[in-house]
Order: C-alpha cells, then sequence, then structure tokens
C-alpha cells in the first residue's frame, strides 16, 4: 500500500501518522529545551514510530556504553545499551543522523541481540547517532515488534538528521543533563505535589521559592546568584535548606524533581512532565 489513494489524496492512516510524528517532533524540541521531561519525549516518539521499546544511551571514551533515558510509559524497556553490537568498529565516529539497521549488518559477532530479540518477541533495532563529540556519542535506539519495511525505514531516514540537530542544539550542563540521567531518575521520589505549587507544600521561604523557581528556568548557581544579587554562600546556604525541605539528596535530584513536574500543554491539555 502506498503513500496515495487513487483519488490523489493521502491515505488516512498515513496522514494520522505523519500528525503524530510532528507532535513527536514538537515534544522532543521541548524535551531538548528542559520545557519537558526527555522520557515524555521518548514515549511520543515510541507511540509515532510504532517502536515496542525505545532508549536513549551514551558511549563515553571513558566509561563505555550506558542506558541513560528510557520513556516513561513503556510496558518494558531494555536493560542495555545495543549500539555496540550495531555499530561495531564505527561506534565512536557514526554519521550524525545516519540509521543503522541491525537486520542490514553482517557478522555482528555478539549474540545477545539476538538473544534479547527473543526473548521480548522483537524483531529489529535501529539505531541513530543523534550527537559525536570527542568524549562521548549519544544515541536514539529503536526497538520493532515486526521487521520495518521500506516506508517504515524511509521515514527514520528523513527524520533522524532533524532529531539530531535538535538534540545537538539543547541546553547543556546540569539543568539538561539531570533529565537524562536514568539511574538518578530510578532512585527519585516525587513530592506529593509539586515544590512549586501554589500550595507550597513544602513550605519553603520566600527566598528559597525563588531560588527554586530560577533553577527550574534552567539558570545554573552563578546566574542564580546574579539575578538575586546574593553571594555564593547565601545561595549555599538556601539550597541546604531547601534539599533539607524537599527531601533532595542535591542539586541534581532537586533540578530533577522541579522539572519533572512542571506542566506542559499537548493536543490542548495538560500533563505532567
Amino acid at each position: 500500500m502506498g503513500y496515495w489513494d487513487e483519488f490523489g489524496q493521502l491515505r488516512p492512516s498515513v496522514l494520522q501518522s505523519a500528525k503524530g510524528l510532528v507532535g513527536a517532533m514538537a515534544v522532543w524540541s521541548e524535551a531538548s529545551q528542559g520545557i519537558v521531561n526527555v522520557g515524555s519525549a521518548l514515549d511520543g516518539l515510541h507511540a509515532a514510530l510504532g517502536t515496542e521499546m525505545i532508549a536513549l544511551s551514551r558511549h563515553g571514551r571513558n566509561d563505555g556504553v550506558r542506558l541513560i533515558r528510557r520513556g516513561n510509559m513503556l510496558r518494558s524497556s531494555p536493560e542495555r545499551s545495543f549500539a555496540p553490537v550495531v555499530l561495531g568498529g564505527y561506534l565512536a565516529r557514526p554519521l550524525i543522523g545516519s540509521v543503522w539497521m541491525a537486520s542490514q549488518v553482517d557478522g555482528v559477532e555478539d549474540p545477545a541481540l539476538e538473544l534479547f530479540q527473543q526473548r521480548h518477541r522483537l524483531a529489529e533495532l535501529a539505531v541513530i547517532p543523534i550527537e559525536v563529540l570527542p568524549s562521548r556519542v549519544d544515541f536514539l535506539e529503536c526497538h520493532f515488534a515486526a521487521p520495518t519495511d521500506r516506508r517504515a525505514e524511509s521515514a527514520l531516514a528523513e527524520i533522524a538528521p532533524v532529531l539530531a540537530r535538535i538534540w545537538g542544539r539543547r541546553i547543556r550542563g546540569l539543568f539538561a543533563e539531570t533529565l537524562l540521567d536514568g539511574s538518578r531518575v530510578a532512585g527519585a521520589t516525587s513530592a506529593a505535589e509539586p515544590i512549586l505549587s501554589d500550595d507550597n507544600p513544602t513550605n519553603l521561604s520566600r527566598a528559597e521559592y525563588r531560588v527554586c523557581t530560577l533553577l527550574s528556568r534552567g539558570l545554573n548557581g552563578e546566574a542564580v546568584r546574579t539575578e538575586l544579587e546574593i553571594s555564593a554562600s547565601t545561595l549555599k546556604s538556601h539550597l541546604r535548606n531547601i534539599y533539607a525541605k524537599t527531601g533532595s539528596t542535591g542539586q541534581a535530584d532537586l533540578l530533577y524533581r522541579l522539572l519533572s513536574a512542571r506542566p506542559v500543554v499537548v493536543t490542548g491539555q495538560a500533563r505532567s512532565a
């Protein structure tokens, strides 16, 4: 079945898929700016692309490959990254925005991917390098339950460079990286109410509340001090009090709690990031 019907119009299923993909790309862009949790962006791509599992992985030159974020709503998630299995010797310097299909790779020596696919009834894996830096490479890994056809592979080839371009322009530093750290996300526990809700559930002082507000907007410590015209020691004191009141283990945990609770408007409805 092609994209067009006998009247020269886009088939409804194709049009619906295109709309879903546009929405998913919009959320991906929001995630790159810290507006929405990266897990939510992965959920959107999962729905639009029809994946069974989807994850972000990072290959560090010194600490190997690890998953850094999975979708929030997926029933099951990969336990590890399979980028090394698929890319082999190209792992460290792949072409940004290219698409590597596991089924099209010859001479795979590691049986881990085949065993994983058998266990979870998966048929295909697409690995997309979305950022290549001297110190690390980030990958988007898309697992499919059925073999992909030419149309699906063409769609992946078209959107992969866009995904990579958006990812490359994301907000960097602790503000953004907090949303990516899988171990921190897994261990974080959210308060019953968002820290910055109108009810101020953790009884923050006015100064502490302002600090949290600025951090949630992406400002780093120096920018917060400048905005509030306070010294480094005063900010440190505020943060100590905030950690104690919110039960946060540190600034990274606090940032995750602040950012993951921000409401995001999608298709006219508000949802928690």
